[in-house]
């Protein structure tokens, strides 16, 4: 569960749901577009709407296996660290470059 009011790109949430974890978040975008529809969330704040879905949750233990299911799948196909590291290398090396091109 992840009651953000404010977040950046949550680690704690991509972790989570690289394990196969069904996750639950406030539906602020950074939590979302990290989750798409492999997990569940609640509007921001809504405390009554959080535990009426961690209660109907508790009930359906299929439907929590369904989302445990598709995290783990959908969160590696989109975000590789191996391909974050790419990245900013990439942009390490572009710095590098136009500041040697630079003139003093």
């Amino acid at each position: 569960i992840l009651p953000s009011f404010l977040e950046g790109m949550p680690l704690s949430l991509l972790e989570a749901m690289s394990y196969g974890n069904c996750c639950v978040t406030s539906d602020i975008p950074e939590c979302t577009d990290v989750t798409g529809n492999a997990g569940l969330s609640f509007p921001m704040g809504n405390s009554d709407a959080l535990a009426a879905m961690l209660s109907d949750l508790s009930t359906k233990p299929e439907l929590v296996g369904d989302y445990r299911a598709r995290a783990a799948e959908h969160v590696l196909s989109r975000f590789s660290w191996d391909d974050a590291v790419e990245k900013t290398l990439e942009l390490y090396e572009q710095a590098r470059t136009h500041r040697r091109g630079a003139k003093p």
